[in-house]
């Protein structure tokens, strides 16, 4: 052995059996074997044989050959598991005919180190086999394989077994397994034992460390009697007793310590195989040396680097330095953003990321001093695409408007940039981007080519301080929400519509798929440079996590009319958050987006204006004082200097707009109802006598102009309705409005305040009205909605083929071919008490995940949930059972649920979809695949080795709950299978169209419905519909705790066959889409009354 490598526990090497109970066989040395049934013989050949096969049963899952070769090792074994071929031989492992490196994982098999040995499993876990590299080999078999085995490891039968002191009957069993394979046939002659003077050499050992090591005194003495055949068959060599000793030490749970005097007994390597590890080393997994180092020197990882104990890592808002293998990271002072990109696709400032389609003023954010609206509006109806065409900044009572053509308006009239006033400066950064900063730190980027974007940040100081499109600010994306009225909505429609500026706007939309297949494969095709490992882009991978920008720029250009446009703002805006976190992309244009700049300008992917106008050669150029984030676009060269043309020249010579419109020089035109002409840029408008306007104003309201007395102000129409309550006033627009002290209602009539109702989900509730949100209570006073603000039970789920939604909302795709940690509470070397484990497996070798394996390990217990079962040290049956110890377990619709005494809420769909919900005790405790519930969905991909990463791959490789291969790339099952695209399109249309149309406003559609297309797009025959079926199932639970029920099963779609349950001539199994509060639940308990209200299935 290298002596780089150490003892490995022998009860660990038999303490992994498959999941539940089973039975095992095992050979050794030159020829000892000990069947399931516990029968040991002794038999040596060079032949091929059968050591198990399953013989019996609708498959064959197994079969598993042995060769020795001439100095008695195992010279080849061959494994066919679940139609895998596996073959070692010469030193190497092969699988279906190609040589890997360990650790190998594929969609059925699992093979690793293990200590000194190899292990092979079925990702199902009823197969296992270990393998010592030379003479020894051991198969582990799930109890569902009893009575279903055939060869030299017998039938697995209990109260069986063979005449093992008879030669003949060992020599036919060794006959009747014979298989001669191709280029290898044989003979076996019949063999008698044969004493030799070595083998005494087994005696004192084995009586004096092995005796007591099994609870049947007669299997120490088989094991006696398969040494002494051994050592006499090997040449009468004492040496040759190791390979039982070692067996014996494998399978043995008390060995007792072995002094430095004993090892005489055991031969010239027992001491080396039996050498431990020095207390405090680990094994260099990482550097992959295989020696154990002290803890202290173990390095670190991140972005596919390897990083040396203390070595400093910064990045743009966090310090990280490497201590023993984890990294210890500090926070630096980082602003929030939040992004406005395409017209529909909005983050918050605490990275709530959501899309919808307006037609309306919103207000994105709203702070007590300043103000941000924005103004989308449909700018091309055959492709449904909506763009943001004007974003309006309030600040001091002053309003500043920003067209999409570039222009910039103050209290309505075009302003010349740059322009600084009081504690606002704006300019123009590059040809396309404005910039704009206040002196209070926040600082707006408005993108003006080719399409209108935003970019808000504040810094740490203004947390708290927001509300709006743009959400709370304040580190908790659960919030982000927050509606005009004061509750947290779920869904981003109703909360959009809670922030409109203007009344009777049409109702916001959710993005309609891509109409143009032409345009959709044009989008994939060229948004797919995000994603080559080797281009522009991929600098800024480890930084910036590229696939929700792919998957914005695909849905954004497919529905763009100026296709190229809306590709290049996509490409754009990637490159705009890679700059944000200190990452230039550079060369990222391609022929597509390289448009050549005008007037001798040039393109710079960090352009700058400070210092390069002709204005700033006369004064100080104040823009020198402002820092965002690097700005790409055209401008002038250093030592080159912009006039008023935007010409870029060497140091030296110098029409009308309105609402976003150029009026050219003497050009007339009607400006509501007055007759304006453009004269010295400037509109010139005469007043005309018209009549009054509005003849009269209905239920008590009074006219307000704009112009006169009656208004409070000139500039803001601050006419409140229930709806617009908390919203700040709008430019003035001439309407009636109800006089001071009173609101307007839903009917147009004027009442006082305290009598509006409040909104919630679209629908309005009555002054006092009480709801129910999660675990807080919230009360309608006055049109607002008043909220307990108790901390909540938080859950993460795992359903299909890996889509995984944290405990503070992130959600992210990841399907590795090993066993994950799910959640824990052993974060950052900190001792715990709760490791829940989770592994897919497959419907077939290529398939989509079919169901889960699950292991809870709470308090010194386990439980293991797999193939349609629980299997506890308790041995519960499958009927309900209902206890006040460890844990209740019941059966509720579909769904299996165990509810733990310490605040853990497990529910199983017996296949795929598993969730935890934790209550507050947990908060700020846990890590894993789950993330840290936390509150902040910014931190949630932190690896194990406390590195937060933008990979959901690299996230999720770095959860792995033992030593298997790494996840290289992931592509998904629509890119896999392109054909399937436009089928599990059209099927999962059910989510966002007519059925589930009561929902929207209550629960965002988007997400589940990108889920449910990349789980039909796997397209195998039974995954095609399971993923399918999942995931439309996963939405309408979260309908139904949202109050809207659903019946969406249909005898075609995602049947549900109660009427198996019923005994013949019997009706008492019903299917229910939601539930039911009357189902019986074993003493009436909480758990099952509140989980029967809301999970589909059989009552």
């Amino acid at each position: 052995l290298d002596a780089s490598v150490h003892y490995l526990d022998p009860r660990s090497v038999e303490a992994t059996p498959p999941y539940g109970s089973g039975g095992s066989c095992y050979t050794w040395g030159r020829g000892a074997f000990r069947t399931f049934q516990d029968d040991f013989f002794y038999f040596t050949s060079r032949c091929n044989f059968i050591l198990s096969r399953q013989c019996k049963g609708p498959a064959e899952d197994f079969n598993i050959q042995i060769r020795r070769g001439s100095n008695g090792n195992l010279q080849h074994i061959h494994m066919l598991i679940e139609g895998v071929s596996i073959i070692t031989e010469n030193g190497t492992v092969r699988v279906k005919d190609e040589i890997i490196k360990l650790p190998y994982d594929d969609k059925i098999i699992t093979i690793q180190k293990y200590g000194v040995y190899t292990r092979i499993t079925n990702r199902k876990h009823s197969i296992s086999l270990i393998w010592n590299h030379h003479d020894s080999l051991s198969i582990t078999l799930d109890i569902k394989y009893k009575n279903q085995t055939c060869g030299l490891c017998g039938g697995f039968q209990e109260g069986t077994g063979i005449n093992t002191d008879s030669d003949e009957v060992i020599y036919n069993i060794m006959v009747a397994n014979q298989l001669d394979v191709l280029g290898h046939v044989c003979v076996t002659d019949q063999q008698t034992g044969s004493a030799c003077t070595a083998a005494n050499s087994c005696i004192s050992p084995i009586s004096m460390y092995f005796s007591t090591c099994f609870a049947n005194p007669t299997f120490t003495n088989n094991y006696l009697k398969l040494c002494q055949r051994d050592v006499c068959a090997c040449g009468n060599m004492k040496e040759c007793t190791c390979a039982t000793f070692e067996e014996l030490a494998r399978q043995c749970t008390n060995l007792p310590a072995i002094s430095d005097d004993d090892y005489e007994f055991f031969g010239p390597n027992w001491k080396e195989w039996r050498s431990t590890i020095s207390c405090g080393t680990v094994l260099d997994d990482i550097r992959d040396t295989g020696r154990c180092i002290d803890k202290t020197a173990c390095p670190c990882e991140y972005g596919g680097m390897i990083y040396s104990p203390e070595l400093l890592r910064n990045t743009s808002c966090h310090s990280c330095v490497c201590q023993s293998g984890m990294w210890e990271c500090s926070d630096i002072s980082c602003p929030g953003r939040c992004k406005i990109e395409e017209g529909t696709h909005f983050t918050t400032f605490d990275n709530k990321y959501y899309t919808l389609k307006g037609d309306c003023t919103y207000f994105a954010v709203v702070t007590k001093s300043w103000t941000v609206m924005i103004e989308l509006r449909p700018c091309q109806i055959a492709f449904e695409q909506t763009c943001l065409q004007r974003v309006m900044f309030n600040n001091n009572q002053t309003w500043y408007a920003f067209t999409n053509d570039g222009n910039v308006y103050s209290e309505g009239n075009k302003i010349g940039l740059p322009f600084a006033r009081g504690d606002i400066t704006i300019f123009q950064q590059s040809s396309m981007f404005l910039q704009v900063a206040t002196n209070s730190g926040m600082k707006m980027q408005v993108q003006i080519s080719p399409i209108m974007q935003l970019y808000i940040s504040l810094p740490e100081d203004a947390q708290g301080s927001t509300k709006g499109l743009c959400g709370t600010f304040n580190d908790n994306a659960n919030d982000d929400f927050l509606s005009a009225h004061n509750i947290v909505e779920d869904a981003p429609l109703s909360f959009a519509n809670s922030w409109e500026a203007e009344n009777d706007c049409p109702e916001t939309e959710m993005p309609a798929p891509c109409v143009s297949s032409e345009n959709e494969h044009y989008a994939q095709q060229h948004c797919s440079y995000l994603k080559d490992p080797v281009d522009a882009f991929s600098v800024c991978h480890p930084t910036v996590d590229y696939m929700k920008y792919y998957q914005m720029c695909v849905a954004a250009t497919c529905a763009c009319e100026n296709i190229n446009d809306c590709l290049c703002a996509a490409l754009g805006a990637y490159v705009h958050e890679c700059a944000a976190h200190g990452v230039t992309v550079r060369s990222w244009r391609k022929d597509i987006c390289n448009k050549s700049c005008s007037n001798s300008q040039v393109f710079e992917n960090d352009m700058r204006t400070c210092n390069r106008t002709c204005r700033s050669l006369s004064e100080s150029d104040y823009t020198c004082s402002i820092k965002d984030v690097p700005v790409y676009g055209c401008g002038c060269p250093e030592k080159k200097y912009m006039d008023e043309n935007g010409v870029c020249v060497d140091r030296s010579d110098c029409s009308c707009y309105t609402e976003g419109r150029l009026i050219e020089k003497g050009q007339s035109i009607n400006m509501h109802g007055i007759p304006c002409i453009c004269r010295d840029g400037k509109l010139h408008c005469f007043p005309v006598t018209a009549d009054p306007w509005p003849p009269g104003c209905p239920h008590g309201k009074v006219f307000v102009d704009c112009t006169n007395g009656t208004a409070s102000s000139s500039q803001y129409f601050c006419g409140k309705t229930c709806r617009t309550l908390s919203t700040p006033c709008s430019p003035c627009v001439p309407d009636c409005i109800c006089p001071h002290g009173l609101v307007e209602d839903d009917d147009g009539n004027c009442i006082v305040r305290e009598n509006c109702p409040c909104l919630f989900s679209g629908a309005l509730y009555s002054d006092g009205r009480i709801i129910q949100r999660n675990c807080n209570k919230c009360t309608c006073q006055g049109g607002s909605w008043n909220c307990t603000s108790k901390v909540c039970p938080k859950t993460c789920e795992v359903y299909g083929d890996g889509h995984y939604i944290t405990f503070d909302g992130k959600r992210y795709v990841y399907n590795g071919n090993c066993e994950y940690i799910f959640v824990e509470d052993q974060c950052n070397r900190r001792e715990g008490t709760l490791q829940i484990l989770t592994e897919s497996v497959p419907c077939c070798e290529k398939g989509m995940t079919c169901s889960r394996n699950i292991r809870i390990l709470l308090e010194g217990k386990e439980l293991i949930l797999t193939d349609n079962h629980v299997e506890t040290v308790e041995r519960f049956t499958n009927q309900t059972h209902c206890s006040d110890d460890f844990y209740s377990r019941h059966t509720i619709g579909l769904y299996l649920i165990l509810k733990f005494s310490n605040g853990i809420t497990v529910i199983w769909d017996k296949s795929t979809r598993l969730s935890i919900t934790l209550d507050s005790r947990w908060k700020n405790k846990v890590c894993g695949l789950c993330g840290n519930f936390n509150d902040d969905v910014s931190d949630d991909l932190t690896t194990k080795g406390n590195s937060l990463v933008t990979s959901a791959v690299e996230f999720g490789n770095s959860w792995k709950s033992m030593i298997c291969s790494d996840t290289v790339n992931q592509t998904s099952a629509c890119d896999r299978n392109p054909y399937c695209l436009a089928w599990a399109q059209r099927k999962c249309g059910i989510i966002k169209h007519d059925m589930f149309q009561s929902c929207h406003k209550k629960v965002d559609p988007t997400p589940f419905y990108d889920g449910c297309v990349q789980e039909a797009c796997a397209c195998d025959l039974e995954g095609k519909y399971l993923g399918f079926c999942t995931a439309v199932a996963v939405y309408a639970e979260a309908c139904n705790k949202a109050g809207v029920c659903v019946d969406w099963r249909t005898p075609e779609r995602c049947p549900v066959y109660c009427d198996y349950y019923n005994t013949p001539g019997e009706c008492s199994w019903h299917y229910r889409p939601c539930g039911t509060l009357t189902a019986k639940t074993c003493s009436d308990h909480y758990i099952g009354k509140k989980f029967s209200a809301v999970l589909e299935g059989r009552v």
